[in-house]
């Protein structure tokens, strides 16, 4: 039995041998035919023409002129045919349009000239030296034009998808142009979405999308982390992300999931009591010894925490809300600012500021002590932008004081509104944008100087308006102008300059006076003048931190409160859409008929 098997095994693999030299001799024969195929077809292409046409007669006898002719022909027909193969596609479509004719198809000779040609025929067999017609490039059916790209640019470049690197090193350079570099604030596929979502009649592609994505527009990576999070905010976004993993929702996107109207979340009685993990920044209580005493302090932590999936939806449905009101906030006010910036008005003028972070004085060459304690002074920066009517001017002031307070912030404002005042003489209405963090912009000191003080120095001053950001979320073009300070001053700097104080700052304004910006120092008497201003008592705003717009009328007493920015209702009327109240002014003016003594200096100086 088992002698018979082995047999079995050596016929079969006989046999299989047998099968494996048969198929490499049909292989074999095959190439052979090939070769032979084409032999007889090259010898039947290059017989001469005389012997193609006596081969086309068969022994039929014609007039001499006619063979004549047909040799002739076929003679031409063969040198094209062989000048073909050198030549472009560029050619081929002028000499294809040389050959076409209304009478080819009368005398039913398309598909000759199609033979003759070889689809798209070429120029330059020695005939024409130069092309004779114009070449006309085929256009793809799928190219995007030059709306949809300039669309999707803009689409990049909104305050509410990216945001710009404040960063004196965040720039990019790419074929000669050197750009601020934006950091996507969610996922490419999020924004392709919802630019399918907003212009549905553009039909194009994610990686088409993609290709005309603005260069210096990326995602972020790790340096360029918002380090600058809201609380509220990121303790949403990480009860969204688990309960996507939970697969109870189908987008990981909080903004995508507030979206959904009547938003239902059903499951099961079994999975109701499974428990799951989820993390949330909280304030937690430590303890340390110091000098041998214990104390406690509070220290903010990611602290992990667990809980069954019926109180993680409790927890998912109670903030919901509250964050809701602050997305639409946050959307409400950069799409005013975008409509403003981008439609302005001959006698509008619009000013978006903000500090910048601190400079630290530098040299050309330090000791190693400098880097310890505070031998290395640091001066503030305050920045802006200012649009009119479709044009911006891009300003900076810097001072050596780094108190952020609202007599400060005016200070800074003084020398650039005599400037702007002297650029736009004939501007009627102000519009301030700014963040909203209370020692800075939001109180009441700073809309009792900017009640004063903006009066005097435009002549047809009629309406005013200050405009704050939703809370952590006040980045604009003025974040790059501070960039662009700081660069000019580290390149002053390798160029043997050194920069430790106000009076080594003139020749940080020198750095910069290349540029387009208008950059400019801040007198510490401005800065002493407008503090004595606000020591008195000022009356409180009330609701002033949850109001986003406050407008009035020069020479009235009343101050407008909106709950978010309203530009359709005039200035000096109780807003129709966002009312939130009137408050009645009872300032003191700042300045008298006369300009006080050191106030002249400084804008004597200024101008």
């Amino acid at each position: 039995m088992k002698a018979g098997r082995q047999a079995m095994y050596r016929k079969l693999k006989k046999a299989q041998n047998t099968i494996l030299k048969q198929c490499k001799q049909i292989k074999s024969l095959q190439r052979q035919i090939l070769r032979w195929n084409s032999k007889t077809k090259l010898k039947a292409n290059h017989s001469p023409p005389r012997d193609k046409i006596n081969q086309i007669l068969q022994g039929n006898k014609v007039a001499d002129s006619v063979k004549k002719k047909l040799i002739f022909n076929e003679t031409i027909c063969d040198t094209l045919i062989e000048k073909i193969k050198s030549m472009s596609a560029k050619e081929k479509q002028v000499v294809d349009k040389l050959l076409y004719s209304e009478k080819f198809q009368q005398s039913n000779l398309c598909n000759v000239e199609n033979n003759l040609v070889n689809s798209k025929m070429l120029l330059g067999t020695g005939i024409f030296e130069k092309p004779l017609l114009e070449y006309e490039r085929e256009t793809r059916s799928d190219k995007i034009s030059a709306k949809c790209k300039g669309i999707i640019e803009k689409f990049f470049l909104d305050d509410v998808l990216s945001k710009v690197c404040p960063g004196k090193k965040d720039i990019v350079k790419h074929e000669g142009k050197i750009e601020q570099k934006r950091r996507l604030l969610y996922p490419v596929n999020y924004c392709y979405a919802r630019f399918c979502e907003r212009f549905d009649s553009f039909k194009i592609g994610y990686v088409k999308f993609l290709e005309c994505k603005p260069w210096w527009v990326a995602p972020q990576k790790v340096k360029d982390r918002d380090t600058c999070a809201r609380l509220p905010c990121e303790n949403f976004k990480f009860l969204v992300e688990r309960l996507h993993n939970l697969r109870l929702l189908k987008s990981s996107v909080p903004l995508t999931v507030c979206k959904i109207k009547g938003l239902e979340i059903n499951i099961n009685e079994e999975n109701e009591s499974m428990t799951c993990e989820f993390f949330q920044w909280e304030k937690v209580l430590k303890e340390r010894v110091i000098r041998g005493k214990t104390k406690e302090f509070q220290k903010m932590e990611k602290v992990k925490r667990t809980c069954c999936v019926k109180e993680l939806l409790g927890e998912f449905f109670r903030p919901k809300n509250v964050y809701v009101e602050h997305m639409d906030i946050v959307f409400h006010q950069l799409g005013q600012l975008k409509k403003k910036r981008e439609k302005g008005v001959v006698d509008e003028l619009n000013i978006q500021v903000d500090f910048a972070e601190n400079y630290e004085s530098k040299y050309t060459s330090e000791v190693q002590t400098m880097h310890f304690g505070a031998n290395k002074a640091q001066m503030s920066i305050h920045t802006g932008v200012a649009y009119n009517n479709g044009l911006h001017s891009s300003f900076a002031t810097i001072s050596d004081n780094t108190d952020h307070k609202a007599h400060t912030v005016w200070a800074h404002l003084l020398p650039i509104l005599l400037w702007l005042a002297e650029q736009y003489p004939n501007v009627n209405t102000i519009i301030f944008f700014s963040d909203g963090p209370t020692s800075q912009y939001k109180n009441r000191f700073n809309i009792f100087l900017c009640y004063n003080v903006v009066k005097p120095i435009f002549n047809h001053l009629k309406f005013v308006s200050w405009n704050w950001s939703a809370s952590g979320h006040g980045k604009g073009p003025q974040d790059g102008v501070g960039a662009v300070i700081k660069r000019n001053a580290d390149s002053a700097v390798c160029e043997g300059l050194d920069i430790d104080d106000i009076v080594s700052a003139e020749s940080l304004v020198r750095a910069n006076s290349s540029s387009s910006l208008k950059v400019d120092l801040v007198d510490l008497k401005a800065m002493d003048f407008m503090q004595t201003k606000v020591l008195g008592k000022i009356p409180a705003i009330p609701r002033i931190q949850t109001t986003y717009q406050i407008t009035w009328a020069v020479g009235e007493d009343k101050l407008y409160l909106r709950r978010l920015s309203c530009f359709t209702c005039p200035f000096n009327q109780v807003c129709e859409h966002f009312p939130l109240g009137v408050g009645f002014l009872n300032y003191p003016p700042v300045w008298e008929s006369h300009l006080e003594a050191p106030l002249r200096l400084i804008i004597k100086r200024v101008l």
